[in-house]
């Protein structure tokens, strides 16, 4: 009986043993456990990025450094905190290409703990922009009166879809964003189109006004650069007025067509002109005009001018009735002129050199605060078979060579029904300038 309690007290000692062993081995398990590091060390790393765009099905946003011009994709989470500048609570749709963010992320996840559009000094932003220019040959920006540079990672947006800096617009309203001296990002916020005309055979000369914001005189096949809105356009010439109620569309060409105006009856007069040099140009009512044949003028008086290079110009009012006439136009050598030779740089007209070599004053006219030159030219060779105009002047089909106009202007192509506008800027001097937009 004593053995059976000896046996029955071991049993319970051993018992006791096993379960203080298990007590001890399971509480080192949860103390290896709980000093384990989590695979992210739980720091944030900051950078500073231009929005190129926001993937929100795959919760991404794929941005370019404004420090070093690298591109990133980071993905984002429903965690992920989103503030304005001024740190009130956004979504992620009132973000969007071309804002600039300051991204806090994890440094081995790389996933994205936080967004702010960025208060960094060295950040700015530009809205309501309408004075800039852009001179693609130096990859510079004028904004206002400050002069910024930019590159290839610069982004330019126009209805969210990526575009060239060179097809920025005068016209255009611009939210222009950057870092220092440097340009990040712009933001076509109004956009341009187009004006065309047709059936204006009896407002060639007169003047067009589109909305009090752009006045022309009305010439052949011209276009006229618009920012997008809705606009009255009257035409006007002499006794002749017509208006339109127009809407420009970003990128669109609106045509108007005034065959409907109904010429006013008048008696006319059939003119010959006889010019003795060949090639000269005549202008009636300063409208250029062909005079191979028979010239049919409304009675009255006309103004007439007739250029030649090389030759004064002529001037004379003349009046007209309805019986027959010839006018016989003999025109002077330009004394200035005699002798000398057409530069190689092209363009049109004879003009001298001084006894240095170097382009005389007289091989360049002015233009306003522009000037044209006698030394260059300009040619867009490209795409072939675009219809070119220059400041909204038609200039022939491409390949087209022109005179150049120095200063800030603005080609545009008219190619398989799609019109595009490129800012350029020109300068005289060195070699001609040539342009291809294919594909562009």
């Amino acid at each position: 009986m004593r053995k059976i309690r000896l046996i029955l007290a071991g049993m319970v000692i051993l018992a006791c043993a096993l379960l203080c062993a298990c007590a001890s081995s399971s509480s080192t398990r949860w103390h290896i456990k709980s000093t384990t590091k989590p695979a992210d060390d739980g720091k944030a790393a900051v950078i500073i990025g231009v929005v190129i765009a926001i993937d929100e099905k795959n919760q991404s946003i794929s941005f370019i450094s404004a420090e070093d011009g690298s591109s990133n994709i980071f993905p984002y989470n429903s965690a992920t905190a989103i503030y304005s500048k001024s740190g009130t609570d956004i979504s992620m749709a009132q973000l969007s290409p071309g804002m600039v963010l300051d991204i806090s992320y994890g440094k081995s996840s790389k996933l994205i703990e936080k967004v702010q559009v960025s208060g960094s000094k060295d950040v700015w932003e530009n809205r309501g922009v309408v004075s800039f220019s852009v001179d693609d040959s130096k990859r510079a920006m004028r904004v206002g009166q400050s002069m910024y540079s930019y590159d290839d990672s610069t982004l330019v947006y126009s209805d969210g879809q990526k575009i060239s800096m060179m097809e920025l617009n005068p016209q255009d309203k611009l939210i222009v964003r950057g870092y220092g001296t440097k340009v990040l990002s712009v933001v076509v916020e109004k956009g341009h189109g187009y004006i065309s005309l047709t059936g204006d055979s009896l407002f060639i000369g007169g003047y067009i006004d589109v909305g009090g914001t752009v006045v022309k005189v009305i010439e052949k096949d011209m276009l006229l650069i618009v920012r997008e809105g809705n606009y009255k356009v009257e035409v006007r010439n002499g006794e002749y007025i017509a208006e339109r109620q127009v809407m420009v569309e970003r990128n669109e060409n609106c045509e108007l067509d005034f065959s409907d105006v109904a010429p006013i009856v008048t008696n006319n007069g059939n003119i010959r002109f006889n010019i003795d040099v060949e090639g000269a140009s005549l202008f009636i009512d300063n409208v250029e005009t062909k005079y191979a044949g028979m010239v049919v003028l409304p009675t009255g008086k006309h103004e007439i001018k007739v250029t030649a290079n090389g030759y004064q110009t002529y001037t004379e009012t003349i009046e007209v009735d309805v019986s027959y006439r010839i006018i016989d136009i003999k025109l002077r050598k330009d004394e200035q002129q005699t002798g000398t030779e057409k530069p190689t740089g092209g363009g049109e007209g004879t003009t001298g050199e001084n006894q240095t070599g170097e382009p005389s004053t007289s091989e360049t006219k002015s233009l306003g605060q522009d000037i044209v030159s006698r030394i260059n030219d300009v040619t867009v060779s490209g795409p072939e078979g675009g219809y070119v105009y220059f400041d909204g002047i038609y200039k022939g089909v491409a390949p087209v060579t022109f005179d150049m106009i120095t200063g800030e202007h603005v080609i545009s192509i008219l190619y398989n029904k799609e019109i595009k506008s490129y800012s350029v800027v020109l300068a005289e001097g060195g070699d001609d300038v040539v342009y291809d937009f294919t594909g562009k």
